[in-house]
């Protein structure tokens, strides 16, 4: 028989599925404002391409290592499911610029770094780079959000 199908082969199936609908759907949209998405959903496909080869090739062996506690990585996946999905409604209903600086302020956090002076910082300069970024490198308009437009 074949490999057992684990929660991390499922979640790499799921990135590459949504990269290549997101690669395919960037193809209707202007070539300017869709190149970000083109490049980011590119490189996605391939890294979770390649990490599904890997672990799915015969010869292919598991590394070893300390067994890792299901139930707490469990939980991790689930708030971090959580955390992008309201990223994602955050976005339309707050705008770009806000919801980027929750989710860079809420992620380290969730992940276990516990500075939370260093995390304000960082998702200050984050925030305020990606936004740059969208707007005068990929000249990309960032949303508004309706709270804000």
């Amino acid at each position: 028989m074949g490999k057992k199908i684990n929660s991390e082969l499922v979640m790499l199936a799921l990135v590459a599925l949504f990269s290549a609908a997101l690669l395919v759907e960037s193809f209707s949209y202007p070539r300017v404002p869709a190149q970000f998405p083109r490049i980011i959903s590119f490189i996605t496909l391939v890294m979770a391409g390649y990490t599904l080869a890997g672990r799915l090739l015969p010869g292919a062996k598991e590394k070893p290592g300390k067994p890792s506690q299901p139930h707490r990585s469990g939980v991790l996946w689930y708030g971090l499911a959580a955390l992008v999905f309201a990223y994602l409604g955050l976005i339309y209903l707050a705008g770009f610029t806000v919801a980027t600086f929750l989710f860079l302020e809420c992620l380290p956090l969730l992940l276990g770094y516990r500075k939370p002076v260093t995390v304000t910082i960082t998702a200050v300069v984050a925030t305020f780079v990606l936004t740059a970024a969208m707007k005068w490198v990929f000249l990309v308009p960032v949303p508004p959000g309706i709270w804000f437009s």
